[in-house]
């Protein structure tokens, strides 16, 4: 009878335990990232709690899109819009954005680009009062449970204006992401000279192009998941999809719809749908 008592209490000691740590798991909140299908273009929405963090506004026409797609998730106020760099694909609907939505702060790589859309970008920034932060070293900030580090490039001059491209870092309780705007060679090379890159979700750089550096940079990062935003017209290179795949990555394509992804901080829940659908 006495063992079968200390048994009992040894039993109800165990679970109690369970119960203990169940109970203490941090409630990190949800992250919702959304990858929109704009053709061979970056627009990324994240959405935290209470904030929301915009990555690139894909060309003039994509203005449009961004914004309704922003409505349709209840937001009327971006904390962050960050440029990656100024290409016309990625710089091009922030006219439009700034002028329709309520932008708190602006972050975009130190340089300068000749272009309509550039210009267009500028007056939009005069017009809504917003100075932008041109980085020159990490800026680091979190909005609820989700923290961000914004990596600018590391020299004053390339040969090709893509590797200007801020990389983002996030990371939500256990998880993280990288997006990598149009980074090449030149610029991965700085990027696997850190520390340690792996994340779980890789927006994959340059629209999926292929360069000597793509297939390191894919072990290093050793993702998940990786979103490749393409069109039927412009697709990613066959080398691209084949080393992601190599280095252990589920890979999405925006030619097939709207890449979502949902962190609690514990694990990832993505799915791909078309916008009429």
């Amino acid at each position: 009878m006495k063992k079968i008592i200390i048994i009992l209490l040894v039993i109800s000691v165990c679970l109690a335990a369970i119960l203990c740590s169940c109970s203490s798991k941090t409630d990190y909140g949800t992250l919702e990232i959304t990858v929109l299908d704009i053709g061979k273009a970056d627009a990324i929405i994240l959405k935290t709690a209470h904030h929301t963090v915009l990555i690139d506004t894909g060309y003039d026409e994509d203005g449009d899109i961004i914004v309704q797609a922003l409505h349709e998730q209840g937001v009327d106020t971006i904390d962050y819009l960050i440029i990656t760099h100024f290409d016309k694909d990625h710089v091009g609907g922030a006219d439009t954005v700034l002028r329709l939505m309520t932008v708190q702060n602006v972050i975009q790589p130190d340089y300068e680009e000749e272009s309509t859309q550039y210009t267009g970008y500028l007056k939009a920034l005069g017009k809504a009062g917003i100075t932008p932060v041109s980085l020159h070293e990490t800026l680091s900030f979190t909005l609820d449970a989700v923290s961000f580090d914004i990596y600018p490039s590391e020299k004053t001059e390339y040969d090709n204006v893509n590797n200007f491209s801020l990389v983002i870092s996030v990371r939500h309780g256990e998880k993280s992401f990288l997006f990598a705007g149009d980074a090449m060679a030149d610029r991965l090379k700085e990027l696997l000279a850190m520390e340690n890159i792996k994340h779980d979700f890789l927006k994959v750089p340059h629209h999926g192009d292929f360069n000597k550096r793509s297939e390191a940079f894919f072990e290093a990062v050793s993702p998940d998941y990786a979103v490749i935003t393409c069109s039927d017209d412009e697709p990613a290179s066959d080398e691209t999809a084949a080393a992601l795949e190599q280095a252990g990555a589920e890979v999405y394509f925006t030619t097939n719809g709207i890449v979502t992804c949902i962190s609690d901080g514990y694990s990832l829940e993505i799915h791909q749908e078309k916008a009429d659908e």
